[in-house]
């Protein structure tokens, strides 16, 4: 017996009537949506109908289990830490990418400003320093490139312990020379405590 044609409401296809399902007890009333058209409706009314129920729920269990998710996490990268040091690698990859991309053009002139006004103090109290004064910075940070002379990355910053950004001057006796960890650990935090004790004050 020859299958017979029809058309899909969906697709508008013309395939034969065993591509169509059974309408329900009816069994010999064929659906008016083919196999496939009918599969993609019920997983879009399934997505569209339960998205924000799934979200939450799954919030939830993620709250609810944090603790286990963290411990299973924790024992598997120690068994894989080759796995772990790429998925931190690729995160960090990441992260600059979306910086580079996104983050910085969308917010470049905060950036500028922010940059324009630091460089605009430093000037401004310089022109009131005196020649000794300048020179003793100038070999604080000659002394700070000495240091970090041949290394990829730099090990020494020199820092101003009162931040330029809460009234802090651009004077050789609010500087010193600290550790890079610690001067990115320190930010703009004025009572920030040292986690080593190398750092240099010259005068």
């Amino acid at each position: 017996m020859e299958d017979k044609i029809k058309r899909c409401c969906g697709c508008f296809r013309f395939l034969g009537e065993t591509a169509f399902g059974f309408r329900g007890d009816y069994t010999n009333i064929r659906k008016s949506l083919c196999k496939k058209c009918e599969t993609t409706r019920r997983s879009i009314r399934y997505y569209t109908e339960t998205r924000e129920h799934d979200l939450e729920r799954g919030k939830q269990w993620i709250i609810d289990n944090r603790e286990q998710r963290n411990t299973v996490n924790r024992k598997y990268y120690a068994e894989h830490p080759e796995l772990f040091k790429q998925k931190r690698i690729k995160r960090k990859e990441h992260h600059k990418k979306y910086i580079q991309e996104q983050h910085y053009p969308k917010n470049k002139d905060r950036y500028f400003n922010s940059s324009n006004s630091r460089r605009a103090n430093i000037e401004l109290q310089s022109l009131q320093l005196t020649d000794l004064e300048k020179q003793k910075i100038n070999m604080m940070y000659y002394i700070c490139s000495y240091l970090n002379k041949g290394l990829d990355k730099p090990a020494w910053h020199v820092d101003h312990k009162m931040p330029l950004d809460k009234g802090g001057l651009h004077h050789p006796d609010n500087l010193w020379i600290m550790p890079a960890t610690d001067n990115l650990s320190k930010g703009t935090n004025e009572g920030y405590e040292l986690n080593h004790n190398f750092y240099f004050e010259l005068w």
